[in-house]
């Protein structure tokens, strides 16, 4: 019973999966709109240098998304949103080390982005919310028929 919740839910945030994320974006405002506590505490190049890092680690995110959609052959994915249409199973290039590299990638940038706030509650519920979301979404297309 359960995992047929959590397969409901991860249907649900697998159609909307390209603007679930966006309600976040009035916190993400609220959040760097504040003051920036590695740049007040050791100054502006500690702060370039922290920036930095968020940045790379972004890019880092979206160069696995690039490598992984430059190994998926034709029939294992899409950019469906109304259900799983996959005609086999990829498990060559990234899928041969994740069984969701996209995700994972996706993941990946969303923590860069998290992390250049600066502020540790966001980074916190950003990291938990992508947990449970990621999570629902790859039961989903387990267990697609619940």
């Amino acid at each position: 019973m359960i995992r047929d919740s959590i397969v409901r839910q991860g249907a649900w945030l697998f159609r909307w999966r390209s603007y679930v994320l966006l309600g976040f974006a009035p916190l993400l405002y609220v959040v760097i709109s504040g003051p920036e506590p590695i740049e007040s505490h050791f100054g502006e190049a500690a702060d370039f240098a922290y920036e930095a890092a968020c940045t790379a680690i972004a890019f880092a995110g979206l160069a696995i998304r690039a490598f992984t959609i430059g190994f998926v052959p034709a029939g294992t994915s899409g950019r469906n949103t109304r259900r799983q249409i996959a005609e086999t199973l990829n498990t060559t290039g990234p899928y041969s080390l994740t069984r969701n590299p996209l995700y994972f990638g996706n993941a990946v940038i969303y923590l860069g982005i998290a992390l250049f706030t600066q502020n540790i509650y966001f980074v916190v519920m950003m990291t938990l919310f992508l947990i449970i979301y990621l999570e629902r979404i790859i039961a989903t297309e387990e267990y697609p028929s619940g």
